[in-house]
């Protein structure tokens, strides 16, 4: 795992003796300093090739569908804050 990776914590599989803290849904960054153990077991999720190309896909999808929203319907000039305003716009 890179450096600057934070993953959020979804599960925990054994829980250790004595001690121990609740670390679900947590970042790593806030436990770490609380751990006591020289080695922490982490199981994490990688996608394949296929699944990064569908993601991007449906991210480019998103990109076009707002772009036209910024054009076509001055979505990108709301004059409101409020989400519930914004989220009836859209």
């Amino acid at each position: 795992m890179k450096g600057n990776a934070d993953p959020l914590i979804t599960g925990v599989y054994n829980t250790c003796r004595g001690n121990s803290i609740d670390v679900v849904g947590k970042h790593l960054s806030e436990v770490l300093p609380k751990l006591k153990r020289q080695i922490t077991d982490i199981t994490q999720d990688v996608l394949g090739p296929e699944d990064v190309a569908k993601l991007y896909g449906a991210r480019w999808e998103i990109e076009l569908i707002f772009k036209e929203l910024k054009s076509r319907y001055a979505l990108d000039v709301v004059n409101t804050k409020n989400a519930q305003i914004v989220e009836a716009y859209i």
